[in-house]
């Protein structure tokens, strides 16, 4: 198997844009089978991502870990992943815990190779002290949450066109997360959706935040002319707010609009919610119900949040009379959902991504 070295050359900005630190690093022994993906940054200016790697078949995530590279050092620090041996990871992400210094590690997992999507991973890491045991979840779907979350779709599939979008770190040291259905009608199955997100190492994770990936043996590269949106499908930027602040909508990019024969239609609908607590265990969940769908584009579909200190609102368009109008659900911190009433006196001539 043939293995390469990545260099990657970081530099680190405060908030006023002057340079922390700059440095040049390599991670060696690439292959194929592996991934680089989940760039982020935390509040003293140390870089994160995951490094993934797939089965022979590359339908399988086998390994994964979280790298760190603290400010000032030229030094990667490699810390593997547990992955319990009865599941399979889905779509990582990661997100920061800037309070207490910890990483996030999500991800939906199956319990067999191209299996319906079982439930919810987590693992809660500290990436700079090792003698910190990482706090794990591992949630199996309850049917009674299925059947919720279903939609047109049956109860044993209900989380199979779910991906996750947003995650939120709560002032216990927990998180919530939203994950929305979404999908078009010429790709139905999640693993063809998506261009294979996790199950081919050449698009591999082009469904991620970041718009970009890294694998040696794709042309494009890191976020080159490969990437996501030369696929036609968006990332879903909008979300709750508390990463990409009010607005973004569903599709900056977009899952877009290309000239085609047929007519694709491009669908996003209910939104599931989960809360986890400092232990890793499952506070609550809920379900937020819509049904949205446009032909050839999803620049109207999906939703943005704003969050208001005691609730976040979940605001997206609905159709009415031919006319979008904008519905509003809120939930607050023990998870109870209202709906409020729809936005009145908009500005005509408009409609909101």
């Amino acid at each position: 198997r043939k293995r390469v070295q990545f260099n990657l050359k970081a530099k680190i900005f405060d908030r006023n844009f002057q340079t922390l630190h700059i440095a040049e690093v390599s991670i060696p022994n690439i292959t194929e089978h592996d991934m680089l993906n989940e760039l982020c940054v935390d509040n003293a200016g140390n870089l994160f991502l995951t490094k993934v790697t797939t089965n022979n078949q590359k339908d399988a995530i086998v390994q994964a870990s979280l790298l760190s590279l603290p400010l000032g050092s030229i030094d990667i620090i490699t810390q593997p992943v547990n992955k319990p041996e009865n599941i399979i990871w889905d779509d990582i992400r990661l997100k920061i815990n800037n309070n207490e210094q910890k990483i996030v590690f999500l991800s939906f997992y199956a319990t067999k190779r191209k299996g319906n999507i079982d439930g919810l991973f987590a693992q809660v890491i500290s990436p700079f002290d090792s003698s910190v045991a990482p706090v794990e979840t591992i949630y199996p779907f309850p049917n009674e949450l299925r059947m919720e979350a279903r939609g047109e779709a049956g109860v044993e599939n209900a989380f199979n066109n779910y991906y996750l979008e947003d995650i939120l770190i709560k002032k216990d040291g927990g998180f919530a997360l939203a994950a929305e259905s979404i999908g078009s009608a010429n790709s139905n199955n999640r693993w063809n959706q998506l261009n294979n997100p996790g199950w081919s190492p050449y698009d591999y994770y082009m469904f991620n935040p970041t718009n970009g990936f890294y694998n040696p043996w794709r042309l494009g590269g890191f976020g080159g002319s490969g990437g996501l949106n030369a696929w036609n499908w968006g990332t879903p930027m909008g979300g709750w707010g508390f990463n990409n602040g009010f607005g973004g909508g569903f599709a900056p990019g977009g899952m877009g609009w290309a000239p085609q024969n047929n007519s694709t239609r491009y669908f996003a609908d209910n939104i599931a919610l989960f809360s986890v607590n400092k232990k890793g265990e499952v506070e609550w969940t809920n379900i937020i119900r819509k049904s949205q769908y446009e032909d050839n584009t999803d620049l109207f579909l999906g939703y943005t949040t704003l969050n208001t200190g005691t609730d976040v609102h979940f605001i997206f368009n609905v159709m009415e009379k031919r006319n979008y109008i904008l519905s509003d659900n809120s939930v607050d911190a023990v998870g109870k959902l209202v709906r409020n009433p729809t936005f009145k006196n908009l500005d005509r001539g408009y409609d909101f991504m």
